[in-house]
């Protein structure tokens, strides 16, 4: 199992966290507006101390 973050593309804004087996991460369908990014387990309870910058996480 792994943990994606669904986030909005312009803000980084993380709008929340899913587990998934990694054979089905393409199953995640976000709206046009947002990304999906692979994060650890921990940021499944605190996604809302982080946000996405290019790509990568980082803390508020």
């Amino acid at each position: 199992m792994a943990f994606y973050a669904i986030y909005e593309i312009e803000s980084g804004e993380i709008l929340k966290v899913v587990e998934y087996p990694e054979f089905l991460r393409d199953l995640i369908t976000p709206k046009i507006t947002e990304k999906v990014i692979e994060v650890e387990q921990k940021l499944f309870t605190n996604h809302d101390r982080y946000i996405v910058v290019n790509n990568q996480l980082i803390s508020k």
